[in-house]
């Protein structure tokens, strides 16, 4: 597997959600680690309860890879809106995971002593945690494939069409959406403005890109910049050197204004252009 493709699986996109899905079970995943945990100071050097241990604990070591990845996950993101929206998902997910952290510490620090180990312990140890590990897997994977493809939204927009993008979801008699394996396509009307019947993939992890209806794709604003820095790198000609400094006035670009409740806003148009819409117009 390529370093890029492992970390396309572990994204921030993959790992939250897994997070999230593991920390639904802790009616289930605390009281045991914590009923092993007084078992293993109680009973300690007990041989029978050494597998017991073994199974509990690497659910334990599990959700802290979990975890400890998501938090390196997110710090890649560096810097901006959408990364601090990753941000503060990942702040709710350590605060949740409080708990999950005491009781799992607790329970690792009962390690069962070196009286408690034997050979045929040992092989029974290692396969209850082999059984721990593909029962955690095997539920992650059914909570959250992280070798699904990722979702995309499509926004098919008409030829030479700029100005405001508006899709209300939910809408009894909207437009059903097309789906074509793991992208959902929605075409905007001449007038910008979408009733959909549909609420998902917008309200879950995805990716959204917009083509006009030739198939020519529309890049974001910062895909737009790197073109042009790319395109007038060389020569430093004068109309190189202007394209670089006006690129917000001359790019037209597809720019995501966010939601609010069920309604998604977009953009099409200059980085400029969208800054004076924005500044001018409140379309919510």
């Amino acid at each position: 597997m390529s370093a890029k493709i492992y970390f396309e699986i572990m994204s921030i996109e993959t790992i939250q959600p897994l997070v999230l899905k593991a920390l639904v079970l802790w009616p289930l995943l605390i009281p045991a680690w914590l009923i092993g945990a007084f078992l293993g100071i109680g009973l300690r050097g007990r041989r029978w309860l050494t597998p017991i241990w073994a199974f509990l604990a690497c659910q334990v070591i599990g959700l802290f890879l979990l975890i400890g990845w998501m938090v390196f996950a997110t710090s890649r993101l560096g810097t901006g809106p959408e990364a601090g929206l990753v941000g503060m998902g990942t702040a709710l997910s350590l605060y949740l995971a409080v708990p999950f952290v005491l009781s799992g510490l607790f329970l690792l620090a009962t390690f069962p002593p070196r009286r408690a180990w034997n050979a045929k312990v040992s092989a029974a140890a290692a396969m209850a945690a082999l059984l721990s590990g593909t029962l955690t897997y095997g539920y992650m994977v059914r909570a959250h494939n992280p070798f699904e493809p990722p979702r995309s939204v499509q926004l098919v927009i008409p030829n030479n069409f700029r100005g405001l993008i508006v899709i209300d979801h939910g809408v009894a008699n909207g437009v059903e959406p097309q789906r074509t394996g793991g992208v959902t396509r929605y075409d905007i009307p001449a007038s910008g403005q979408l009733m959909t019947t549909d609420v998902d993939p917008f309200f879950s992890w995805h990716e959204d890109f917009a083509t006009y209806a030739s198939g020519e794709e529309l890049p974001d604003p910062e895909t737009a910049h790197q073109r042009v820095l790319k395109r007038t790198a060389r020569p430093k000609t004068s109309k190189a050197m202007q394209d670089r400094a006006f690129w917000k006035e001359t790019e037209t670009c597809f720019h995501s204004l966010g939601s609010a409740g069920s309604r998604h806003l977009f953009f099409v148009g200059t980085p400029s252009e969208c800054q004076d819409f924005q500044r001018n117009h409140n379309p919510w």
